[in-house]
């Protein structure tokens, strides 16, 4: 697995700063993120920047990660991309739901930033 491009979706900015630096610390891996669902829309309807995968937080303000997954699985080169999703408050219903959409993996906030990278490279290498 070469260079990866991560979109990180989350509408606290202290998460997306600490995402940032914790993916930053693997050379091959370059980061954008969005705070909500049309900025992140916007990202990955960017064709100067393709998204390998997205790191999606489930709880959001206005439109969740659910409903924007759906979003992001009805655009055409992205039906296929995988989306872990992130959550501060994760059940097991609610991995298991998050599992029945398609996800690729559901990671607990608080994450830990200094394994973050090599937990993303293992779950994109043997995904669900």
């Amino acid at each position: 697995m070469g260079q990866l491009n991560i979109l990180c979706v989350d509408d606290n900015d202290d998460i997306l700063a600490i995402a940032r630096l914790a993916l930053g610390l693997d050379p091959q891996i370059a980061v954008r993120s969005a705070t909500n669902g049309p900025d992140a829309l916007r990202t990955l309807l960017s064709p100067d920047w393709p998204v390998h995968a997205i790191l999606l937080d489930i709880r959001m303000p206005g439109e969740d990660g659910r409903t924007l997954f759906g979003e992001i699985r009805n655009i055409p080169i992205h039906s296929d991309t995988p989306v872990i999703f992130m959550s501060g408050y994760v059940t097991a219903e609610e991995r298991a739901e998050c599992m029945a959409l398609g996800a690729a993996a559901v990671i607990p906030k608080p994450f830990d930033p200094v394994i973050l990278p090599k937990q993303l490279r293992q779950i994109l290498a043997h995904p669900a």
